[in-house]
């Protein structure tokens, strides 16, 4: 009825679809962060997951990482590159997430790693501002000693005196 080759195409057709292998592997790395499984994420990183991979709202390992405060997860991921200046769908860093939750280790990670202080959430709010609202002085203290300090403000160069005079 059908020849072999037509036949393996439909079933094949049939077959379900499935996810990129790439996007499977960074999709369980999310999963590996959230679960606190270093040695599962140290193996989807080495085998090629996306460090930076986002998920549909914008959060990457390091973001799922950062609210549990799991610094050896962060560690990790640091280490494979993660960028810790990614924000999610509402600006949200990984900085801004340790903060919040109180993870002072994970904060100073970030910072270490270079996350930006000036950064903002959808809101308008820097790190800063958002550690203000939970009242931490703790975390506000080492916050502002992290930050860099102000651009002094310029020097007038004196006018020359007109020597014509």
């Amino acid at each position: 009825m059908y020849s072999k080759p037509l036949l393996l195409f439909l079933l094949v057709l049939a077959l379900p679809c499935r996810a990129e292998p790439a996007e499977e592997s960074s999709q369980a790395l999310l999963a590996a962060a959230s679960e606190g499984r270093i040695e599962r994420l140290v193996n989807l990183l080495a085998e090629g997951a996306e460090v930076n991979f986002k998920s549909a709202g914008g959060r990457t390992a390091l973001m799922i990482a950062a609210t549990a405060g799991n610094s050896r997860i962060i560690r990790k991921l640091l280490a494979f590159g993660a960028d810790p200046n990614l924000a999610d769908n509402r600006g949200v860093t990984a900085l801004m997430e340790a903060a919040v939750h109180g993870s002072e280790e994970s904060v100073r990670m970030l910072i270490a790693a270079g996350a930006d202080l000036a950064l903002k959430d959808a809101a308008g709010n820097t790190i800063v501002d958002r550690v203000k609202k939970i009242d931490n002085p703790k975390l506000l203290s080492l916050l502002e000693k992290a930050a860099p300090p102000p651009p002094a403000p310029e020097k007038k160069k004196p006018k020359p005196k007109d020597e014509a005079k």
